[in-house]
């Protein structure tokens, strides 16, 4: 019955762990996906709407060439000023020979036609028109285009072909004014393209989807092209007013605006497109990895099921035997019957087991009688009368100063020390939590002793979960500061905690007095008289504790960390005082 809700419990453990990892990982991975190919997404239209108004830039531009070449060529406006004064046509030979030889080598141009104000006109290709409907377009020119700059020209949306009233072909034009010198309007020139140029041009996709292509010319006032029809003007004056002030990408109600303005004239391209098609191919990814996922998950959850069962038997076997066994009788041997490597396993790391805990007894004896010694000297000796009435005393000159900020921080740090060194429920702390510690006992000396006192704390950031035992860095930094004091006005202390590999080096240098080496070999004297004599307690009794003193950190370091354990007393370091460095292998420890 145990092993059946044991086994139900891991599966549903299992279970639910395997479903927080596949939600997160989806969640993960739609956060990211989304804003990647959002990003991918918005790129690409950008470079599609670019590419849209280079090419139309460049149609325009092969029709403006097609003006500059009629206009510039040397005898047409000698003889276009004669035809104005003339009411006789004596020239149309020879300008419908420079009409044709501009248009000639062009295949993508479909007309060109120059008219007098007086309505006379020259045209290539075929024409129905009469003077009176020349009239008439000149007239409409004139109302609706500004034509009185020397650069002006107007570009004409998608239209039928004026010029031949029974073709059914659209075209789009440029209209510009024939000037003379002065600025005076003698006529104009008309150049035309076939409309499915620029439907080629506009006609463009995303994920199957025909895009919302919109042109704006003539100041960005007048839509040259638009692949919807035109009596969706709510939708038209909607893009306009949202590009007025240009922008390459902008975000409109559930819309994604793209926006490219030409280059050479007063134009710009805008593609609208919604969000939900830009994201379509995403989306669809999503779900289909989602039920990838789903279906991954439920074979892992039937592969988990049946594993837990094979798994729980041999160690409900082990359970059953080990229930009979106390710290008593911890190598009393385990009747079990291994039909299986797992159990085989189980049952050998059980046995090293016990008999590591029987060292590990005898060990902790010595060091539970050490570590007792030292919290209770810590609350004693460092928290005694002297310690207190100093670290008040500081308190109160810093409130009657006016420094009540300094002086509740002193009070937090006096409160944090009160509270570590009185915790006896654990001996054995991380050095993150060590130095968090030290720096509160920092702060009470730095306010007691001012400008008198500098500390430096470095520590390695993947040094700060090891374990170690608790106060061992306090009682080195108080000697420190306890000797340079009398031999120093300033005093500086440096801590480093560094490591290297699967091993850890802690050096605390201070600009004191230094070490003699007879004081040295006296604390090294101690220690071995502790290891070498069985009696612990006795030993315990002649170790000087006062202020945690160094040989009881020494000895509490080598009992924790057994022979790894080194250290060294330098007697003069490089600024003259002392450098005490420690050395452990932290592999068990981490």
């Amino acid at each position: 019955m145990s092993k059946s809700r044991m086994s139900t419990k891991l599966a549903a453990l299992y279970i639910v762990f395997t479903t927080l990892l596949v939600v997160v990982g989806i969640m993960a991975f739609y956060r990211y996906g989304y804003s990647n190919a959002y990003s991918q997404g918005v790129s690409n239209i950008s470079q599609i709407v670019e590419t849209v108004m280079k090419q139309i830039d460049s149609r325009l531009q092969t029709m403006d060439a097609v003006t500059v070449e009629v206009l510039t060529e040397g005898t047409f406006m000698t003889m276009w000023r004669k035809e104005m004064k003339d009411e006789e046509s004596i020239y149309s030979h020879e300008i419908r020979q420079i009409l044709m030889k501009a248009y000639m080598n062009r295949s993508d141009i479909r007309r060109v036609a120059v008219y007098t104000l007086h309505g006379e006109y020259f045209s290539t290709g075929k024409t129905t028109v009469t003077k009176e409907d020349v009239l008439k377009r000149i007239k409409m020119i004139q109302g609706k285009y500004m034509m009185n700059k020397m650069s002006s020209r107007a570009f004409v949306s998608l239209h039928y072909d004026h010029w031949d009233t029974t073709s059914d072909t659209q075209v789009f034009s440029l209209i510009k004014p024939i000037k003379d010198r002065e600025g005076n309007t003698l006529g104009y020139i008309e150049v035309q393209q076939n409309a499915l140029y620029i439907r080629e041009i506009c006609n463009v996709k995303w994920n199957d989807y025909l895009l919302d292509v919109v042109v704006f010319m003539s100041n960005g006032e007048d839509v040259f092209y638009a692949t919807f029809d035109e009596d969706e003007r709510e939708k038209i004056n909607r893009l306009k007013a949202a590009t007025k002030q240009y922008s390459k990408v902008r975000h409109l109600r559930n819309q994604v605006v793209f926006t490219s303005s030409s280059n050479y004239y007063e134009g710009r391209a805008v593609i609208a497109l919604e969000e939900a098609i830009l994201m379509e191919a995403f989306n669809r990814a999503m779900k289909l990895m989602i039920l990838i996922a789903l279906g991954l998950m439920l074979l892992t959850i039937l592969f988990c099921i049946l594993a837990v069962k094979s798994v729980i038997k041999p160690i409900h076997l082990l359970v059953q035997h080990m229930e009979h066994i106390d710290m008593n009788h911890l190598n009393k041997d385990l009747n079990i019957k291994m039909k299986d490597y797992e159990t085989a396993i189980l049952v050998g790391a059980f046995q090293k087991m016990s008999d590591r805990i029987q060292e590990y007894i005898l060990t902790q004896k010595k060091m539970e009688s050490v570590q007792t010694k030292t919290l209770f000297n810590a609350l004693q000796s460092e928290m005694g009368p002297h310690f207190l009435y100093n670290s008040l005393g500081s308190i109160a000159n810093m409130c009657e100063e006016g420094e009540t900020e300094m002086a509740a921080d002193a009070c937090y740090s006096l409160t944090e020390i009160l509270r570590y060194v009185s915790s006896y429920e654990m001996s054995e702390v991380t050095i993150g939590e060590e130095m968090e510690k030290l720096r509160s006992y920092m702060a009470i000396m730095k306010s007691r002793y001012r400008h008198r006192l500098e500390f430096e704390l470095h520590v390695d950031e993947e040094a700060k979960d090891i374990i170690i035992p608790k106060l061992t860095y306090q009682p080195i930094v108080e000697n420190a500061i306890k000797y340079s004091l009398m031999e120093n006005e300033n005093v500086i202390v440096k801590v480093f905690t560094v490591l290297l590999g699967e091993r850890l080096y802690i050096e605390v240098k201070d600009n004191g007095c230094g070490i003699t080496k007879e004081a040295g070999e006296k604390i090294q004297e101690r220690i071995n008289e502790f290891f070498s004599n069985e009696d612990v307690s006795e030993i315990v009794t002649k170790i000087q504790f006062g202020g945690l003193g160094l040989s009881g950190t020494l000895i509490r370091l080598s009992i924790f960390y057994g022979e790894s354990f080194q250290y060294e007393l330098q007697e003069k370091n490089d600024v003259g005082g002392t450098s005490i460095i420690l050395s452990m292998n932290i592999k068990e420890f981490r």
